[in-house]
């Protein structure tokens, strides 16, 4: 998919970045995200427990990297060849 290619992420990553965007959303703490992160058993793509660091550096990123993904510019070309046979 297009959001796949864009970022070089994997589905469940993408999942729990969402997870926790979410529940940042809903005001949230960092720590309070990274206990029920840990609480569901859900673990770091390096399988360690979160922290409050981790949630705060991962949102960050992905914040970013949604907000670049939104406002690349979305280019379309059209190709047109004409091909010529001499004889000699």
């Amino acid at each position: 998919s297009e959001r796949l290619s864009l970022v070089m992420m994997d589905e469940s990553r993408y999942q729990r970045l969402q997870l926790m965007d979410g529940l940042r959303n809903q005001s949230l703490t960092y720590k309070e995200i990274s206990e029920v992160m840990n609480d569901l058993g859900i673990v770091t793509p390096t399988n360690r427990h979160y922290t409050a660091n981790n949630v705060e550096r991962s949102l960050m990123k992905y914040r970013r990297r949604e907000g670049r993904r939104l406002s690349e510019p979305h280019i379309e070309s059209t190709e047109t060849y004409q091909i010529c046979f001499y004889e000699t």
